[in-house]
């Protein structure tokens, strides 16, 4: 392995932690938790007087941090809401998540400590980003961004952005391609189950529970995939 696919941040950054916010993953890091905060309270004053889209709003979060986009776009859809609103919330969404990973991940290489539940979140992500680093660093940028536009489970951009730390992608390059393809990513998305809702809301609600459930399935056996290979490389670094 070329010295290129070594390169980790491998200096111990100041364990003062007001510190650690005038580096350019503490920037990022200070965006990102304003603006979770932000989407917090606004969720919050949309349920004193509209609970409904509040409710809806929330449910796309939140399906989108357990199952992922696809499952979260579909609900937006099948709840009569519009573009705009279902393509934002689930980009807000996953801005936020590289914004928040990617300055911890990075701090998380240079040593900084970490609560237990954290680390090991930053732990699981390092594994499974070191399982595609190999195939991702023999094209740089482009792979980064083809690995998080692909539409495959475990490919969404905050194991990219973990892949790009370890292939030694510069910070701003790196998170230009991963948000680059996750908007994209995005998009293809919304088109595809937009159409789907669209073509089978003709037949009533079985047919939007019959492409619920077969994204369901799909994230299953994308979760169940993934679980073996982290635990053969598991096996395989211990042997």
């Amino acid at each position: 392995m070329s010295e290129a696919q070594n390169q980790q941040p491998s200096q111990p950054i100041d364990t003062n932690w007001w510190r650690i916010f005038i580096s350019f993953e503490g920037v990022v890091l200070a965006i990102g938790i304003g603006l979770a905060l932000l989407g917090f309270i606004t969720i919050a004053l949309l349920a004193l007087w509209w609970p409904d889209l509040s409710g809806i709003i929330g449910s796309m979060v939140f399906a989108n941090l357990m199952l992922g986009r696809s499952v979260s776009l579909l609900i937006g859809y099948a709840a009569g809401q519009g573009h705009l609103l279902v393509i934002g919330v689930n980009m807000l969404t996953e801005t936020i998540l590289v914004l928040l990973f990617f300055p911890l991940f990075v701090f998380s290489l240079r040593k900084l400590p970490m609560f237990p539940r954290l680390q090991a979140i930053l732990d699981r992500i390092h594994r499974n980003a070191e399982r595609h680093r190999d195939v991702v660093y023999r094209y740089g940028v482009i792979g980064v961004f083809a690995f998080v536009w692909f539409p495959f489970w475990m490919t969404g951009p905050v194991i990219g952005c973990a892949i790009g730390c370890l292939i030694g992608l510069r910070p701003l390059v790196n998170l230009l391609a991963v948000f680059s393809g996750t908007f994209i990513a995005m998009l293809s998305w919304a088109w595809l189950l937009y159409s789907l809702h669209t073509q089978t809301s003709v037949f009533g609600s079985w047919g939007l529970m019959l492409v619920f459930g077969l994204l369901l399935t799909l994230v299953v056996l994308g979760y169940w995939f993934n679980l073996r290979m982290e635990r053969q490389s598991s096996k395989q670094s211990k042997a």
